[in-house]
């Protein structure tokens, strides 16, 4: 007769986080978890994640525009006053910075 040896399974690494959705902005959570020392696991149904992502600005990822607030502040239709406090937090230049 032939023995057969039991495999042990493999020890898991337990995950800190587990971002299911890997678009923008989960791909911005488990990046933000991940740099914060976190062991991440980031979970996308599709077959490539960040899609909407990549086809902002014409395929060239368009992620701020560099021009003055108030120049941006002109092409607005609406909600300009979100806009606006928006930009008093945290302004296109400091996005740009951020990423």
């Amino acid at each position: 007769m032939e023995q057969t040896q039991e495999r042990q399974p493999a020890e898991r690494q337990p995950y800190d986080v587990i971002v299911i959705g890997a678009g923008a902005a989960g791909m911005m959570a488990a990046g933000t978890a991940a740099h914060g020392g976190k062991r991440v696991l980031l979970l996308e149904k599709m077959e490539k994640s960040g899609r909407k992502v990549r086809i902002s600005g014409k395929g060239r990822c368009n992620l701020t525009n560099a021009r003055p607030p108030e120049e941006f502040f002109e092409h607005l239709r609406a909600n300009a006053d979100f806009f606006t406090q928006a930009f008093a937090e945290f302004n296109n230049r400091a996005t740009i910075r951020f990423f």
